[in-house]
């Protein structure tokens, strides 16, 4: 069985309620939403998850090989409220989707601001 690598690079930015984006959102700092290592947590916890996705529809589709770049919003009670496709070299729809709708019903720990996750990795 392939083994799934998450890579650990994580963008955090700040986007402000003036932006029409509603809940504050900020980059690390005193003010700051989650920081990197609260993120990471969470995705190491849900790597069961991702793998099944992956093996799923790996069978049917060849054992496909690439990256899957997701980008998500995180409000101030650790909802997930967005996740979008950032980019993907693997060129599977159905594992692509199945990891995005994952990371939709993910809990993170609560934060005094809203957090943006720019682009997680998930190396297959």
């Amino acid at each position: 069985m392939k083994r799934l690598a998450v890579a650990v690079l994580l963008a955090v930015s700040a986007c402000g309620a003036s932006q029409g984006r509603g809940a504050p959102r900020s980059a690390i700092g005193p003010d700051a939403g989650l920081a990197p290592d609260a993120v990471h947590t969470v995705v190491r916890a849900h790597v069961p998850a991702i793998r099944a996705c992956y093996e799923r529809f790996a069978k049917v589709e060849g054992r496909p090989m690439g990256i899957v770049r997701l980008g998500w919003q995180i409000e101030p009670s650790g909802t997930v409220t967005s996740v979008e496709l950032v980019a993907s070299s693997l060129h599977s729809a159905a594992i692509e989707s199945c990891i995005a709708d994952d990371v939709a019903h993910w809990q993170f720990p609560a934060a005094p601001r809203g957090t943006e996750v720019r682009q997680y990795p998930f190396e297959f």
